[in-house]
């Protein structure tokens, strides 16, 4: 049975099998585009002059059609700038404005053989398949020029290119002849390396930086870039290029930006050194020009944990925040709550201010014999433990007076032969029973109140 399944499976698989070497011979055998290509050529790349201020400048250039079907080609200059990150922008000088010291391609004229085919005030080219055309161009120097270098380009760019139906209308492909002018005065050299920042500390194996190299002179200059990693005591441990004969245009800048392998590094602290090198040019005293090499070094330090060290120290790290917390969880559980038969004498919210001012004695003949609670401030009664009501007399006051007296005189004589100071007296004792026992077991269910405040509740009732 499972000879038949795989032959049939291999029926079925058989036409799949013939479309796709059909496919793959078709694709061998057949170019690889059908369609016309479009190709343009020039004869030089940059070009170089050097004159005084005013002066007038004359070049040529030949562009050709190396593509095989006929183009058209628009001619016009810009200016190079860079932005804050040092990419180069070309920028296009405006149209029927005079000429200014800063932007040279304002200063240039195109001279196409055709001089009546224009666009938007830019010549343009009609060139067959292989034909080559000459194109001139004037470049005069204001007399206010500043010295130094100033760059532009001259583009040529295809567009609107005829033929067979249903192709594109225009086509972006362009290219370009780079131009520098020196206007011959006073050199300014004026190179710096701001900001440069690496990692403070390095967890991984790769060591970023940024760096910018900035021109501020007026000259152009070519700068080489080597980041270099040493010990403290200078001993090199990785070195990396990071910019071979990088163009920096005057008063221009440029940024670099990327990571430097630091898998071979120990646990440590290192020292991370830029060296930007260029050639210096200077003027001497007759007017010559000297070339000299220059170089700024920046340094900057840095440590390195390996994965190998930081996992390690996070695990314990973890592991020591954890006992922390048990232990703290297991002392807070140990601590004894109180107890719920335990008293508790808690002020009152807004207690009164103490001492209490004094008021006439009240009325309602509270105390044992005739003696009356004190009342308090704003209404309040003094502390007491709710005692049996009876009639008011002097003579039970007297009695229970003299009583008071004596036991106190009898206690204070007691703490004196046993050499204790004597006591401070409880302001809450003026309501204690009378009978010794009675008092005893009245402070120690009670104990010793050093403030005057409400009653406390009771459930007892004052008529037993």
């Amino acid at each position: 049975m499972d000879a038949g399944r795989d032959a049939r499976i291999r029926r079925r698989l058989r036409p799949f099998a013939l479309f796709l070497l059909c496919t793959l011979a078709l694709t061998a055998v057949l170019p690889p585009s059908a369609y016309p290509s479009s190709s343009i050529g020039l004869s030089a790349g940059t070009y170089k002059f050097s004159t005084l201020h005013g002066k007038s400048l004359k070049g040529d250039l030949f562009v050709s059609n190396e593509g095989d079907r006929p183009i058209q080609v628009l001619v016009y200059t810009a200016d190079v700038k860079t932005n804050e990150k040092g990419i180069p922008q070309f920028i296009l000088p405006e149209r029927g404005t005079h000429p200014s010291s800063n932007s040279p391609a304002s200063w240039t004229t195109i001279n196409a053989p055709d001089s009546t085919r224009i666009i938007n005030n830019a010549p343009f080219l009609k060139l067959q398949v292989g034909e080559r055309s000459h194109v001139f161009f004037t470049v005069d120097v204001p007399d206010k020029a500043p010295a130094g270098d100033y760059s532009f380009v001259i583009f040529f760019e295809m567009f609107n290119i005829g033929g067979s139906k249903g192709t594109s209308s225009r086509i972006g492909g362009r290219v370009g002849c780079r131009v520098r002018v020196r206007v011959q005065g006073k050199i300014v050299e004026a190179v710096s390396v701001r900001p440069f920042s690496v990692g403070g500390i390095v967890f991984g194996s790769e060591l970023p930086y940024d760096f910018t190299v900035v021109n501020g002179g007026n000259v152009d200059h070519d700068f080489d870039s080597r980041l270099q990693l040493l010990t403290l005591n200078e001993e090199g441990k990785a070195s990396m290029t990071i910019a071979k004969s990088d163009y920096i245009y005057a008063r221009g800048k440029k940024r670099y930006s990327g990571s430097v392998p630091v898998r071979r590094l120990s646990l440590g602290k290192y020292v991370a050194e830029l060296h930007v090198s260029y050639i210096k040019e200077s003027m001497d005293k007759a007017g010559r020009i000297t070339k000299s090499k220059d170089e700024l070094v920046k340094t900057r330090e840095f440590w390195v944990l390996p994965f190998s060290v930081t996992i390690p120290l996070a695990v314990l790290l973890l592991a020591l925040v954890a006992a922390i917390g048990i232990a703290v969880t297991r002392r807070r559980r140990r601590q004894p709550l109180p107890h719920a038969d335990q008293p508790q004498v808690m002020p009152p919210p807004h207690a009164p201010a103490w001492p209490p001012e004094p008021a006439p004695p009240a009325s309602t003949g509270f105390g044992f014999g005739s003696l009356a609670e004190p009342a308090m401030a704003g209404g309040d009664v003094g502390v007491g433990l709710p005692i049996e009501m009876t009639g008011y007399s002097e003579a039970g006051e007297a009695e229970f007076e003299a009583e008071k007296t004596g036991e106190v005189e009898a206690e204070t004589a007691a703490q004196e032969a046993a050499g204790r100071e004597e006591p401070e007296e409880d302001p809450i004792l003026f309501d204690a029973p009378k009978d010794a026992e009675e008092r005893s077991e009245w402070k120690k269910s009670w104990g010793k109140i050093s403030y005057y405040g409400p009653k406390p509740p009771s459930n007892k009732d004052p008529e037993e």
